[in-house]
């Protein structure tokens, strides 16, 4: 009965929604260009980028609804990282936290790309972080 609970618990752990936390994003840039569409699966109709320091607020100013951004990762606090929202009409479907130092989407902070739109190109930069600018 033991092996039984364990098992269950196991599983339900594993089927949590992806919501609980962002995840990480490993980009196969080609010759320096990162097409989201064919990177990220989902029905998402629109990535949108917050970079270091995003709060809910802001959240909810560019998604067009509430959205708790401050609890699923350390955006509120931490310069190293952005994060990337993939959403459908008013749900999200997925987000990622990308580290600055693999590239750097924070200048395209507060703005979203339609999926057929979702094309960007990583340049090396005076800062260190690679400077990710749209395509």
């Amino acid at each position: 009965m033991k092996l039984v609970i364990i098992a269950t618990i196991v599983m339900l752990w594993g089927c949590s929604e992806a919501g609980d936390r962002a995840m990480k994003l490993d980009l196969m840039p080609i010759n320096g260009l990162v097409d989201l569409q064919s990177e990220v699966s989902g029905n998402w109709e629109r990535v949108c980028i917050f970079g270091p320091y995003s709060g809910n607020s802001m959240a909810a100013e560019v998604l067009g609804f509430e959205y708790d951004l401050e609890s699923k990762s350390a955006i509120l606090i931490s310069d190293s990282i952005s994060i990337l929202v993939f959403a459908e009409l008013d749900r999200i479907v997925s987000f990622y936290e990308m580290p600055r130092s693999y590239a750097d989407f924070s200048g395209l902070s507060g703005q979203c790309f339609p999926r057929s739109d979702s094309k960007f190109r990583i340049y090396p930069s005076q800062s260190g972080w690679p400077e990710v600018k749209k395509v």
